[in-house]
């Protein structure tokens, strides 16, 4: 039996086979796209304490390290925060994290998944995602907000027999 995580994701690889690009919001590369881009972004006013914090001894290490943490931050909000990532999505925000999101999402709009999960509610609710005859999902409590919601769950049990703890 696969994870709930994992059940969810096979969803929406189904409803979507055309989102290959989702491995471009993968934690490791996000890493490596921010890095490429945090140089060229750090000249702009809203990037002053990234600025600050690149400079000096081992420039390289210092971005590294830091795109990282950027990546698992973004990594976290694409989980548990994906109305917000959604906002910046459609330009709200004008801190240094929506303006560097919305940098790394031009390579592949809408194909993060906080926009597939959303896509996937809808796919359900209008009956155009592929689900098996009969599904059974134990361990929902350790799935993220946006995946054990009532909305998933209910599109889901619209169309298929499920035992779900929704």
């Amino acid at each position: 039996f696969p994870f709930p995580q994992k059940f969810f994701h096979d969803l929406l690889q189904n409803a979507f086979p055309q989102a290959e690009a989702t491995n471009l919001f993968d934690r490791e590369v996000m890493t490596w796209r921010i890095m490429k881009d945090l140089p060229r972004l750090a000249t702009r006013p809203e990037f002053a304490a990234i600025s600050n914090y690149l400079r000096g001894e081992r420039t390289e290490l210092r971005a590294y390290e830091l795109a990282r943490r950027i990546a698992h931050v973004f990594d976290q909000y694409l989980v548990f925060r994906p109305k917000m990532i959604l906002d910046w999505d459609t330009g709200e925000g004008n801190d240094w994290q929506p303006i560097l999101w919305r940098q790394l999402q031009q390579a592949a709009p809408g194909q993060h998944q906080a926009a597939l999960g959303l896509g996937l509610i809808d796919a359900l609710r209008r009956d155009r995602a592929p689900v098996p005859e009969r599904v059974s999902i134990f361990g929902i409590s350790t799935l993220p907000p946006h995946e054990r919601s009532n909305q998933n769950c209910s599109g889901l049990t619209r169309k298929t027999q499920a035992t779900t703890s929704c």
